[in-house]
């Protein structure tokens, strides 16, 4: 095998989706009826948590608040888990040695898995040895975010996620993992749409406001669906103002004990991989509720009413003023 994961995969995944070959068609023709390496382990059952709901809403300092905990590692953002889902269905047929370099090509491909610092040689090569039993896509999945873990916080035994894009994939993910749970982090949508622009992220107020509408939408009806055991709510307002309070229901929804130290968030941030990011700018001041409110200090009056119109409903299901 080449010595760089995503060259040998990324050959492979052209490959088989292209099938040139007559061997290739004859192989898929086998093994879609005697090969298809299940979404589900049968014995084990996982249970990571996810940060969801719109970006720019706080989901990252509440990731360096919850990194606090020795059992806990969260990642820098993922950005591919719904895609490496859909591909992991598409091509479950595939030989698991094909298949596990699939899986790596698509997060590597992703300019931001740059950000976790890992190599995904020693990930791949304890992949393609799992015992038959266990190749499935939620073990995989699991080895995968423990690989991370083992190189930057060996201690830590259970993940998460948090990765804002991951809220238009919750379907998926719950599939993969029907024990998991799911933190919904809440912001005023005129000041998520003030710093989505700032940053950078849209271009202008409308797209950032859709976005924020239907992440909203999305999140709410799933946690209708899966209930209040394995959804949770907060808003982003409470938890820089009432930090304390916030984290510890967090801790219990999550059956984790609430630490003091979880209040230092801007404390050992050189560990997380993506805080120097211009946009992560504020996690590395304390706590502080000096972000509410900035829509009506930075926000031209035009904008500030097209946001008004476009995010009134929720705005208003959600009570803000």
């Amino acid at each position: 095998m080449k010595s760089n994961v995503r060259d040998w995969a990324e050959q492979k995944s052209r490959k088989y989706p292209i099938l040139h070959s007559v061997y290739d068609w004859g192989k898929v023709a086998k093994n879609t009826v005697t090969l298809s390496h299940p979404v589900n382990s049968k014995k084990d059952q996982h249970d990571p948590f996810f940060v969801i709901g719109s970006g720019r809403s706080g989901n990252t300092l509440l990731r360096t608040m919850l990194t606090k905990d020795d059992s806990i590692v969260i990642p820098p953002e993922s950005f591919v888990l719904g895609e490496v889902i859909r591909k992991f269905k598409m091509y479950r047929f595939m030989e698991w040695e094909d298949l596990c370099g699939v899986f790596c090509s698509v997060f590597e491909r992703h300019h931001g898995f740059s950000m976790w610092g890992i190599d995904l040689q020693p990930f791949y090569q304890k992949a393609i040895r799992l015992p038959a039993e266990e190749r499935n896509l939620e073990t995989l999945l699991n080895l995968f975010y423990m690989h991370y873990a083992s190189v930057k916080k060996p201690e830590a035994t259970r993940w998460g996620d948090k990765t804002p894009i991951n809220t238009f994939s919750l379907g998926p993910i719950n599939q993969v993992y029907k024990q998991s749970q799911f933190i919904h982090i809440i912001r005023d949508g005129r000041d998520v749409v003030n710093s989505y622009v700032n940053a950078g992220l849209y271009d202008d107020v409308d797209k950032a406001a859709r976005r924020w509408n239907l992440s909203i939408d999305i999140a709410r009806n799933f946690g209708r669906k899966v209930g209040h055991e394995r959804y949770h709510e907060v808003h982003y307002e409470d938890l820089v103002r009432y930090p304390e309070r916030e984290m510890r229901q967090i801790c219990s929804f999550l059956g984790l004990e609430f630490k003091e130290d979880m209040l230092d968030n801007n404390k050992g941030l050189d560990q997380l991989g993506d805080a120097d990011q211009a946009h992560h700018t504020n996690l590395h001041k304390p706590i502080n509720d000096s972000s509410i409110g900035k829509w009506k200090r930075q926000m031209s009056e035009p904008d500030q009413v097209k946001v008004q119109e476009l995010c009134s409903t929720r705005l208003q299901q959600l009570q803000y003023q």
